[in-house]
Order: C-alpha cells, then sequence, then structure tokens
C-alpha cells in the first residue's frame, strides 16, 4: 500500500508537468475538461 501511495504521489508530480505544457500552449480548457485541475489545486504546488 505504500508503494502504492508513493508511485501515485510521483505520477502526481508527471500530471503536474503534462498539465503545464498543455496550459503554456494554449489547451487550458482540455485541462479543465479532463479534471486535471482540479486535482492540481487539491495537490498544491508542486516542489521541485
Amino acid at each position: 500500500m505504500l508503494r502504492e501511495a508513493l508511485g501515485a504521489a510521483r505520477d502526481l508530480g508527471r500530471v503536474h508537468d503534462i498539465a503545464a505544457v498543455l496550459i503554456r500552449y494554449g489547451f487550458g480548457d482540455l485541462v479543465q475538461r479532463l479534471g486535471m485541475a482540479r486535482a492540481l489545486e487539491r495537490a498544491g504546488p508542486r516542489c521541485t
């Protein structure tokens, strides 16, 4: 179970990166429609 949680946290960072690229190139509407924006808001800012 811990392994799955750590994997999900790592995947969330990747989702953040993908959403940022989509938004940068004008696909913010797609990010919202896919529900990625809500998930990223709940996760908070990305720490790198």
